[in-house]
């Protein structure tokens, strides 16, 4: 319940375009579910938004390790 709830916040966030808001939101859910590829590559997607090349880098390869079919 509580990883759904991030998430509808950061989808939230992410269309009023609070990208710094919506990280603090996918991170919580990264931290209840570490292997949640899809939340993680869209933690990369607001990274970029953010310009956070390194951060974008990281969860990125996290995120492909994790979907490695996608």
């Amino acid at each position: 319940v509580a990883k759904r709830q991030h998430l509808e916040r950061a989808d939230g966030y992410l269309a009023e375009k609070k990208y710094k808001e919506a990280v603090v939101e996918l991170r919580n859910v990264i931290q209840l579910d570490p292997s949640d590829g899809h939340a993680r590559l869209k933690l990369a997607r607001t990274y970029r938004a953010l310009e956070d090349w390194p951060m974008v880098s990281r969860e990125q390869v996290r995120a492909a390790d994790l979907l490695p079919d996608d």
